[in-house]
């Protein structure tokens, strides 16, 4: 039997024709199939210029809809199904007849006589999205949500795949992954956490049943640590470092030490949250980790001018970093944890974060009260009703005085 797979013939010239997938129809502009001429009436020239085309096609192909054969079973099982029936029926006894891979045959198999492949069911991908969506609905912090993808990247990571059919995830992976995990128990507890929700929710819309194996595993927090101060000299030895840098380098480390924001809330600002009240600078800090956290922030004048001259000009953003995980902190924080380990070692209790302490403990020492830091850095507030309930804050200029009280390093001020 002559070999003409994607071959056809119109008038005298042999015609490369391929269906494809749906999401990849925008190779052959919206159309169902890729078609092309092979310039040539030769059928063995034909053939040779198919097999080349064919090649370079499927990579594109695969790249779009993931290459996996669950991915290709999906796409080609979607595709059916969408498909007008008459159509469908006479593509899935095309593709039955050996026309496509494995992957394609069984989507036809499904398509025409229900057969079930568990290998390519509802993935933890499927299920992250899905959950991702749920929380979003709810106004759930991106923070929180983020949590999610970096734990499903870190246990396909540790059982080497791309995706899992989240039934066949088994209790003793999960249990593996987290001995093996080199992060802290606090992590551990919010990774497990996000992935405990994940699968609740596809239990919830009837993807899966059974027992949930992110649950019940025991994780220790006892080697969670307080965050500590840096010493004079080692805060001296990272600001080296990073007054050699400019843009966000330079100034979100500026900014966490003279505000004691979180590093994510310093990510996350644009230029409209940056407020000139006469000579006086303040940032507005829309979004956090707790109710507490929103609010402004005065910018301390040895910082003041930097951060005018930055936004000069700028829209959007007031720093350029990319989003991962719903963090836009996550390289910029692996940037210093880097510098910190460096120049301090791998003590855990200090990072980022420890600019905070240094605030903390500068307002102390500034003899400023308690309840105006609190506000500054944005830290729940426990005062009676009438401070904590009905009271809206102090005056900004009461703000901007405790800021301009703290001592900052003569290095720094100098």
């Amino acid at each position: 039997m002559a070999d003409t797979k994607y071959l056809q013939q119109h008038h005298n010239t042999w015609i490369f024709k391929k269906r494809l997938p749906e999401k990849a129809r925008h190779l052959a502009n919206g159309s169902n199939f890729y078609t092309k001429s092979l310039e040539t009436g030769d059928i063995r020239e034909a053939r040779k210029r198919r097999d080349v085309l064919l090649g370079e096609l499927q990579q594109q192909i695969d790249s779009i809809i993931g290459g996996d054969e669950r991915s290709t079973y999906r796409w080609w099982l979607s595709l059916l199904e969408n498909d007008k029936p008459e159509n469908a029926q006479a593509v899935a006894e095309e593709i039955e007849a050996d026309r496509e891979g494995l992957p394609a045959q069984r989507a036809a198999n499904t398509y025409l006589s229900g057969k079930e492949y568990p290998e390519y069911g509802y993935s933890l991908k499927d299920a992250t999205a899905s959950y991702k969506l749920f929380k979003e609905s709810r106004l759930k912090s991106k923070k929180d949500i983020g949590k999610a993808d970096l734990a499903v990247s870190s246990f396909l990571a540790s059982i080497k795949v791309n995706d899992v059919p989240l039934e066949s995830v088994r209790r003793r992976q999960v249990a593996d992954w987290l001995e093996g995990l080199d992060k802290s128990g606090k992590t551990k507890k919010n990774y497990i956490s996000a992935l405990i929700g994940v699968w609740k929710r596809a239990e919830d819309m009837e993807e899966v049943s059974g027992n949930n194996p992110f649950a019940g595993h025991t994780v220790s927090t006892s080697d969670t640590q307080s965050y500590q101060m840096f010493t004079d000299e080692e805060l001296e030895a990272v600001f080296k470092v990073v007054l050699k840098e400019s843009g966000e380098r330079r100034l979100i480390p500026l900014l966490g030490l003279a505000t004691g924001c979180r590093i994510e809330e310093l990510c996350q600002l644009r230029v409209d949250d940056l407020i000139e009240d006469g000579e006086r600078l303040y940032i507005q800090i829309r979004e956090g980790k707790t109710k507490a956290a929103e609010r402004v922030v005065p910018v301390h004048s040895a910082v003041a001018e930097q951060l005018r001259v930055w936004a000069g000009g700028r829209e959007g953003w007031l720093f350029d970093l990319k989003e991962t995980g719903g963090k836009r902190s996550h390289a910029l924080s692996k940037w210093f944890g880097r510098i910190k380990s460096k120049v301090v070692g791998a003590d855990r209790s200090k990072s980022f974060h420890s600019l905070r302490v240094h605030m903390a403990t500068a307002f102390e020492r500034a003899g400023v009260v308690e309840s105006t830091a609190a506000w500054i850095l944005g830290h729940e507030r426990k005062m009676t009703m009438s401070y904590g309930v009905y009271s809206k804050g102090m005056a900004w200029d009461q703000l901007t005085e405790a800021v301009e009280a703290i001592q900052l390093p003569d290095w720094l001020t100098a």
